[in-house]
């Protein structure tokens, strides 16, 4: 920890030690008075950088209890009574939209997968415990940075891109909420209170899709796979509605998939992708299908939508 002379002490301010006045345009600075203003920088830099990261974690602990008790909400409420009661009771101006309350049950979940597989106990146990919640606080935000600067040495993926505002507005226009996101891009805002990334696959058996879906895996993969499991999903009832993002050029289009509503883009989209801190807008290859997979198609809002 710094000390309090480094916290203080910050060049600017009037504890500060730094005279610049007796430093003169052109002179030479004697080596051990060089030393001594050197030495004041770095504690006042480190200071305040140990406060920034102190704020960082603090932050992340709050989103983390918020998000768990957004979870435990989820439980009491229906998907529909959900939404309403955020609405309700978090108007618009104090931050905590239906986007922000995502964020943090993400963030919630992904901890708690955290806490799981290093088998440090469970959500409720390390959210009543303050000390154990700093330390693993401290430990998930380092693995995420490491992870984060592991991404930005990636080649970009083609197919990770982030989809047009108005494509997503037509989207929820017709599910309401996203409940669920199998393609989820790791560098893009959550679109669904769940989410699988690449490296959480979403294909995998023990992930299910419940409730509203958005499934885009992309326009120069097999979307193959995503579609099987977008039926048997519906199948088995997790599922209750979907929306399919797929190339126009798709080829063997599961023939299941043809008795419900499709829509075509008019032109290839322009989407946003991501490198890294640089973002660039490309048009996809081919045109899109949107195709409305449920039991009980909302068919004129659906053609209303796209």
């Amino acid at each position: 920890m710094a000390s309090k002379k480094s916290q203080d002490n910050a060049p600017g301010t009037e504890q500060s030690k730094l005279d610049t006045s007796l430093i003169l345009p052109g002179e030479v600075v004697v080596s051990n008075h060089l030393d001594e203003i050197l030495k004041d920088y770095r504690d006042s830099i480190l200071g305040q950088h140990l406060k920034i990261v102190s704020s960082v974690i603090d932050a992340l602990q709050r989103g983390i209890v918020c998000g768990s008790f957004l979870l435990e909400v989820n439980k009491l409420l229906s998907h529909g009574e959900r939404t309403k009661w955020i609405q309700d009771n978090f108007a618009e101006n104090t931050g905590l939209s239906q986007r922000t309350a995502q964020r943090y049950m993400k963030t919630a979940l992904q901890f708690a997968k955290f806490l799981a597989a290093r088998e440090l106990g469970g959500l409720d146990e390390c959210k009543g415990n303050p000390r154990l919640l700093l330390e693993c606080a401290q430990a998930f935000h380092e693995e995420n940075s490491r992870e984060a600067v592991a991404r930005k040495r990636e080649p970009v993926d083609s197919n990770d891109w982030h989809v047009p505002v108005n494509v997503l507005e037509a989207v929820r226009l017709v599910l309401g909420d996203i409940e669920c996101d199998p393609c989820a891009s790791v560098d893009g805002d959550p679109l669904a209170e769940i989410q699988y990334t690449k490296k959480e696959d979403g294909l995998a058996d023990s992930n299910s899709w419940p409730g509203t879906v958005w499934i885009n895996r992309g326009h120069e993969c097999d979307n193959t796979p995503w579609c099987v499991k977008a039926l048997r999903e519906l199948e088995s009832g997790n599922l209750s509605e979907a929306i399919l993002c797929l190339p126009e050029s798709i080829l063997n289009l599961i023939p299941q998939l043809l008795r419900f509503p499709i829509a075509v883009s008019l032109s290839p989209l322009i989407v946003t992708v991501t490198n890294g801190s640089k973002t660039t807008q490309k048009p996809l290859p081919t045109r899109s299908l949107f195709i409305y997979v449920t039991n009980a198609p909302k068919a004129e809002l659906f053609a209303t939508a796209f």
